[in-house]
């Protein structure tokens, strides 16, 4: 890992030409201002890729991120010394509402996603406690294909402030690029493919409890983590 701790005022032209366009596009993605008065980097290659954690700090507030080589944000946290996260029996009704994270959030996903990627924000998280947060979270789709890859954003009640933002793949990659989304074996010529991952077992089970009969039958199990190459239609474990 390369690790880097500049004045905040100086982390504009950091000796290392890739750390600096790293950050200048950083900067540019989340607005980022020049009030900070401190300011550290440290980069580490995991794979194929190198990952960048940037930090800027003044009194009583600091900024961290998680970002590639390109700058490409994947994680953002905002943390305030004096923000009080203390429990009430009180309830607390903000004027800034969960519709108005989720408008939030839909506004800012735009500036660290690519192109191809896109979030359906489908989860919310909200308290009517004093001090609360709403979480905003969703998954990422990839040229309109659904991944594994969660999305979530946080926002301060009492003013809507962005406090975080993290997607579940930091620090992964994929070789060669994202597959094409368009499969060359239909659904129709999967399904036969999985028989061959398909188990049967005998049974007696309950089909009626409050008649009490039972049947004898068969259940199917598929056998974990099976799956069908959608380009190749070739049956993976």
């Amino acid at each position: 890992c390369l690790g880097l701790a500049l004045p905040a005022a100086a982390a504009a032209e950091p000796a290392d030409e890739q750390m600096k366009t790293v950050i200048l596009q950083v900067k540019k993605t989340l607005g980022i201002s020049d009030d900070y008065t401190e300011f550290n980097g440290d980069s580490c290659v995991w794979g194929e890729q190198t990952w960048w954690q940037l930090s800027w700090w003044k009194e009583e507030e600091s900024l961290t991120v998680t970002c590639d080589d390109q700058g490409k944000v994947f994680s953002y946290e905002r943390w305030f010394s004096d923000e009080e996260y203390r429990y009430s029996d009180k309830l607390h009704f903000p004027d800034y509402t969960w519709d108005d994270a989720a408008k939030a959030a839909r506004s800012f996903l735009p500036k660290v996603l690519d192109e191809n990627e896109a979030v359906e924000l489908t989860q919310r998280q909200d308290s009517l406690r004093p001090s609360s947060r709403y979480s905003v979270s969703g998954i990422l789709t990839l040229n309109g294909v659904d991944t594994e890859v969660s999305v979530s954003l946080t926002f301060r009640t009492a003013d809507g402030m962005l406090l975080s933002f993290r997607r579940s793949d930091a620090e992964t990659f994929i070789v060669g690029g994202v597959p094409s989304a368009v499969p060359a074996v239909s659904a129709g010529e999967a399904l036969p493919k999985f028989r061959e991952a398909l188990t049967t077992e005998l049974n007696w089970a309950y089909t009626d409890y409050e008649k009490h009969e039972a049947r004898l039958m068969y259940e199917i199990s598929l056998r974990w983590g099976a799956y069908v190459d959608a380009q190749t239609g070739e049956l993976l474990y």
